[in-house]
């Protein structure tokens, strides 16, 4: 009978220590986090809103509105180029530009697919594309431009823009057949007007030259 009073006994002072023991290590874990909280210079509530309100801040906007695409030069459409190298230059407007290598420009003629580039970005939005080839190509043609732009959205968002068009005639300058021709020609000419104007000027001169004898002969 004693020895079970004894183990009661000590169980219940193990419970007891126990209970104490886990009572302390709560204490110290509230007293920590309270003494964290009050360095950081506020409650752990304020910190978790402003948490929250960060990562909504930084999360993206759902861009689905496309690049707007509006032509710089040419314009208006049909412009009439003259010169051997010609700069296409388009604006592009959205609120997640474009990045390098996402506005493409397009060249065709009437019937053809001729080439596509890069457009290279020049400030701000505006993007250009330096066709300096044009005496490789046909002259006297027109030509179609497109410009497709995508955005740096999630999305991708991208758009076409309008056809423009552009007419090329380049003058050429005179072979080497129409050099030596127009040297004949001017040389004829010139020859031409040295023997005028040596007739003229012995027909003077023997005018005079008679008039001279004549005066003579009438003293």
């Amino acid at each position: 009978m004693l020895r079970k009073k004894s183990n009661v006994f000590k169980t219940v002072i193990f419970l007891i220590v126990l209970f104490s023991i886990s009572f302390a290590l709560n204490s110290d874990i509230i007293i920590n986090f309270r003494d964290s909280t009050e360095h950081r210079g506020g409650n752990g509530d304020a910190e978790t809103d402003t948490t929250v309100k960060e990562l909504s801040s930084q999360v993206p906007i759902n861009d689905t509105t496309p690049p707007a695409i509006t032509f710089i030069q040419p314009n208006p459409t049909n412009e009439l180029v003259v010169i051997k190298s010609y700069y296409i230059i388009v604006n592009i407007t959205d609120d997640n530009p474009p990045l390098q290598g996402d506005v493409i420009i397009q060249v065709s003629n009437q019937s053809t697919l001729l080439f596509n580039a890069s457009m290279i970005l020049t400030g701000n939005s505006l993007w250009s594309f330096n066709w300096n080839n044009l005496t490789s190509y046909p002259n006297k043609e027109n030509y179609t431009l497109k410009v497709w732009a995508k955005d740096s959205s999630p999305n991708r968002n991208s758009e076409w823009s309008e056809e423009y068009f552009i007419f090329v005639n380049i003058k050429s300058p005179p072979g080497i057949l129409q050099t030596i021709i127009f040297f004949i020609f001017a040389s004829f000419i010139f020859a031409g007007f040295s023997v005028y104007l040596n007739k003229k000027g012995l027909y003077v001169s023997r005018k005079k030259k008679r008039e001279r004898i004549k005066g003579v002969f009438q003293d």
